[in-house]
C-alpha cells in the first residue's frame, strides 16, 4: 500500500524546490566567473608557453612575420630581440615591395593598431600600390639586412637619389637629422634596381665602390650630370651580365660609351641612346653577349646599322 505525503511534507518540498530555483541564478554567475577565471589562466599559461618555445621554432614564426612586426618584435623582451637581431634577419635576401604587399594583405596585421599606423604613413596617398619609406627606416633595415641581401628593388617604393649616401664606403653619414650613422656593407649583393631615380655622377660613382661584384643594375633618369659617372661605373663593374637603361632624360643621347663590361650577356636600353654607337662598343667589347633589347623600335637603325647588329651574333 502506497502511503500518502502529508501536507505538512509537500509544503516543505515545495520549499526546497523554490530554495533551488532562487539559487540558481547564483550557481551560474559563480560558474562564469570561474569560466572567466579558467580562461585567463589558460591565456597566461599560453603565453608562458609561447615563450618557453625553443629558438629555432620562435625564429621560423617571426621569419614569417611582415616587416614591421617583426621591427616590433625586439620590443617585447631582451631574449626575444637578441635572438631576432642575431639571426632572424639572417634569410633576408631579396628587398622589395612584396614585404609591404605581405603586411597589406595580412588581415590580423592590416586590423591591428600597430598595422594601421604602418600602412597609413608608407602608402603613398595618389597611390595604393605604392610605398614610401624615409632613409632613417631604411637604415634601420640595412643595418639588419645588408649582409645577406641579394637584391634591392625599389619598385614601387618611393625613395630618392639621397638612398645612395646609404651605400657610401665612408665610415660614416650625416643623417638629416643632423645625427652621425655608421654605413653598411653589403658583400652578397647581386641585383640593384633603381627606378625612377635621378642619379648624377657622384650617385653613379658611390654605387660602382660600393658594388663592385653586381651583376644586375637598372638605372633610369639619366641626364648630362650623369656621363662621367656612369664612365666610372662600367669600368668598375667587370662581374656585371645584364645592364638595363630606361626613361633617361633626351639630353643624354649623345652619349658615348667609352667601355663596356666583358662579362656583359643582357643590354635593354630605350630609344633616348645613340643606337648605332652603343652596338659598336658591344661588338668589340661583350663577346659573351646573348640579349639586346631595345625599347620602342629601332627606327633609327639604317641598313649599315643593321647589319652591325647582326654581327652581334645575338
Amino acid at each position: 500500500m502506497i502511503k500518502r505525503k502529508s501536507v505538512t511534507q509537500l509544503k516543505v518540498y515545495d520549499k526546497n524546490i523554490k530554495k533551488r530555483r532562487l539559487e540558481k541564478p547564483e550557481k551560474q554567475n559563480k560558474h562564469a566567473v570561474s569560466a572567466t577565471l579558467n580562461h585567463e589562466r589558460d591565456a597566461t599559461s599560453t603565453s608562458t608557453s609561447f615563450d618557453s618555445l625553443p629558438n629555432e621554432i620562435l625564429l621560423a614564426i617571426f621569419r614569417k612575420l611582415p616587416i614591421a612586426s617583426r621591427l616590433a618584435v625586439e620590443m617585447v623582451s631582451s631574449r626575444w630581440k637578441q635572438l631576432i637581431l642575431d639571426q632572424g634577419w639572417n634569410k633576408f635576401y631579396y628587398f622589395d615591395d612584396d614585404f609591404f604587399m605581405e603586411a597589406k594583405k595580412d588581415v590580423i596585421f592590416r586590423k591591428s593598431k600597430h598595422g594601421k599606423n604602418f600602412l597609413q604613413n608608407h602608402v603613398l596617398p595618389h597611390d595604393k600600390e605604392k610605398w614610401r619609406i624615409s632613409n632613417e627606416e631604411l637604415q634601420t633595415l640595412f643595418r639588419r639586412t645588408a649582409p645577406n641581401l641579394r637584391c634591392i628593388n625599389l619598385w614601387g617604393i618611393e625613395v630618392d637619389s639621397s638612398i645612395c649616401k646609404l651605400f657610401s664606403q665612408r665610415p660614416y653619414l650625416e643623417t638629416n637629422l643632423g645625427r652621425t650613422s655608421k654605413v653598411f656593407q653589403f658583400p652578397n649583393l647581386k641585383s640593384l634596381y633603381l627606378p625612377g631615380i635621378h642619379l648624377n655622377s657622384e650617385n653613379l660613382e658611390i654605387l660602382a665602390r660600393a658594388f663592385p661584384r653586381l651583376e644586375l643594375i637598372l638605372l633610369s633618369m639619366l641626364g648630362e650630370d650623369s656621363a662621367n659617372g656612369l664612365t666610372v661605373l662600367l669600368k668598375k663593374l667587370c662581374h656585371l651580365r645584364d645592364f638595363i637603361i630606361e626613361g633617361c632624360f633626351d639630353c643624354f643621347f649623345d652619349y658615348q660609351f667609352q667601355c663596356l663590361p666583358g662579362s656583359l650577356r643582357r643590354i635593354q636600353v630605350d630609344d633616348v641612346i645613340s643606337l648605332p654607337q652603343l652596338i659598336s662598343k658591344a661588338i668589340d667589347q661583350c663577346p659573351q653577349l646573348e640579349c639586346f633589347i631595345h625599347q620602342y623600335g629601332a627606327s633609327e637603325l639604317g641598313f649599315w646599322n643593321l647589319k652591325e647588329f647582326l654581327a652581334l651574333n645575338v
